[in-house]
């Protein structure tokens, strides 16, 4: 029986960090495209071996920040970075894969500046709720 057979009601976000070395790209548009290309490419490479089916990494955006150019968050090199983070409600999960194991596929294939976390709602109701009580 496939993940998809015992399809969860549970809702996955998506969240991503991307710490791109400044002297990569000159501006903000070309930071992002960069970023995007990464992402893309790694996607696709995850859902070829995972969900030839199509593509399931659709799904609302509900935060995105940047990029943002930083001099406080930088490279072990020191270098100042271009800072960029998003969290997307993914769409129902249809691949035969659990979203975990799709999640370490993508990880493979991403640039060491990228980092990507699948969260539940749980999991983030548990973080906001332990962020309040502090």
């Amino acid at each position: 029986m496939s993940h998809a057979d015992t399809a969860t009601t549970e809702q996955y976000f998506e969240d991503l960090s991307a710490f791109l070395p400044a002297s990569t790209a000159a501006t903000e548009a070309v930071a992002l495209t960069l970023i995007q290309y990464e992402l893309y490419h790694a996607y696709r490479l995850a859902e070829q071996q995972h969900c030839p089916e199509g593509w399931i990494m659709k799904g609302k955006l509900v935060r995105k920040q940047g990029p943002v150019r930083q001099q406080w968050f930088t490279t072990d090199a020191g270098e100042a970075t271009w800072s960029f983070t998003t969290r997307r409600r993914l769409r129902p999960w249809t691949c035969a894969v659990d979203p975990h194991s799709y999640l370490e596929s993508v990880r493979r294939h991403l640039p060491e500046w990228i980092t990507i976390r699948y969260l539940s709602t749980a999991e983030i109701l548990s973080s906001q709720t332990l962020a309040s009580a502090r």
